[in-house]
Parts: C-alpha cells; structure tokens; sequence
C-alpha cells in the first residue's frame, strides 16, 4: 500500500465488545482485540496515507 501512494485496512466485527453478555467474554475480549489492533495499526501506518 506505500508504494501505491495510499489504501484502507478494514478491520470486521461484530459490536458485541460494547455489551455485556453472560458467559461470553472469551468472544467479547477477542471482538474488542479486533478492534483495537486495528486502532493501533492505523496509527503506525498513518503517515504512509493507510487508513
């Protein structure tokens, strides 16, 4: 994507780290990972014009 002068990574999952659900926090924990890693990595690349 450098090279190409740009592009967007798109992370995809659900919204259920944003409620509390009986018994689910294995999935919860790996939604909001998701979720984050993609906040994170778009951080590092943003300079790169990667969203």
């Amino acid at each position: 994507m450098p090279t190409a002068g740009g592009g967007s990574i798109i992370d995809i999952s659900s919204c259920t780290e944003l409620v509390s659900t009986p018994f689910s926090s294995d999935y919860t924990t790996s939604e909001f990972a998701v979720r984050d890693f993609g906040k994170a990595a778009a951080t590092e690349v943003a300079t790169d014009r990667i969203r």
